[in-house]
């Protein structure tokens, strides 16, 4: 259809409005049994959800049908991020970040690492991934190998989202109340912000302006 479509989840329901007429369109069939925590659309028109029940939903975005289900994490789900076409990461409260295969629903990696809930998850490029966890820590993965190459410590508290900008560089947002900036060529802290009097729970880049939320 040639209108803009939102989506967006609200309890365990996941909705589609019309951007353009602001018009309630449908909440989507096999909603899960619990709170939905994440939500991507992959390459192939596929929408992603992750919820509290454990379980990883897939549609088709266009129609609206129910494709399947991803079995594997024992806990919440918090995170997801496209891997390629047919591959999604997703961060658990179970400490793992699992690698899938969205088509045969095989989990063909799980990285092991975090001490904690892990919150973010940002792709950098084929084989880099960087994962943000309620033990504090950024971890910087080797995707293909499952080989943590390097974990910043520089914030205090858990790390609830990660953007990176256009200048390759990475920024976290924290409970600890500060948003960070980290070379990506180093992965040393190249800047601290201090605007916020709460958890930073969420970033965006829009152009070359970062947009950060808070609980303040």
């Amino acid at each position: 259809n040639n209108y803009k479509v939102l989506v967006i989840a609200s309890g365990n329901q996941i909705q589609m409005w019309n951007l353009d007429n602001k018009k309630f369109l449908k909440n989507l069939s096999n909603p899960h049994s619990e709170s939905v925590r994440a939500l991507l659309i992959n390459n192939k028109k596929e929408l992603i959800s992750a919820s509290c029940d454990k379980t990883i939903r897939i549609w088709n975005i266009e129609t609206g049908e129910y494709l399947r289900e991803l079995l594997g994490h024992n806990n919440t789900i918090w995170a997801l991020a496209k891997n390629n076409e047919n591959e999604l990461i997703s961060g658990s409260d179970d400490q793992l970040i699992k690698i899938w295969n969205t088509d045969s629903k095989v989990c063909k990696n799980s990285l092991t690492g975090h001490s904690n809930v892990i919150l973010a998850l940002v792709k950098y490029n084929k084989n880099i991934l960087i994962s943000g966890s309620g033990d504090a820590t950024i971890k910087i993965w080797n995707v293909e190998s499952g080989e943590c190459l390097k974990t910043l410590t520089d914030h205090s508290g858990r790390i609830f989202s990660l953007v990176i900008n256009n200048r390759n560089e990475l920024i976290s947002g924290s409970e600890d109340k500060t948003i960070k900036i980290f070379s990506m060529e180093t992965w040393q802290c190249l800047d601290t912000l201090r605007e916020h009097t709460d958890s930073v729970r969420a970033l965006a880049i829009s152009q070359n302006k970062l947009i950060s939320g808070s609980y303040d």
